[in-house]
């Protein structure tokens, strides 16, 4: 979080490899339904931080675009995602994937 610029509050660092982790920065402490909470002083001292993240959704864009083998470039990807709406086609991808 520190190497990306995200030291204060109303910041958010989104971290990508096989997963996606979201980390936010508060200046207070909070708690709500379904999650956690923060984590007061975990990464600087006087800040709260929260955590959320979703496993597994580097690694099945990556298996996705090494599949393909045409154009192996997310910035494709990416441009062709843009073109549909979500669950496009009744697509469900289930998010446990591991290559």
């Amino acid at each position: 979080m520190i190497g990306l610029g995200v030291v204060r509050p109303g910041k958010l660092a989104l971290i990508t490899r096989s997963s996606h982790l979201q980390l936010g920065v508060s200046a207070q402490q909070f708690h709500g339904k379904g999650i956690w909470g923060t984590y007061p002083d975990a990464v600087i001292p006087g800040v709260h931080i929260v955590e959320g993240g979703q496993t597994s959704t580097g690694s099945i864009v990556n298996w996705l675009k090494n599949l393909l083998r045409e154009d192996n470039s997310y910035d494709r990807l990416n441009a062709e995602a843009t073109k549909l709406p979500p669950g496009a086609e009744g697509l469900v991808v289930l998010d446990h994937h591991l290559d």
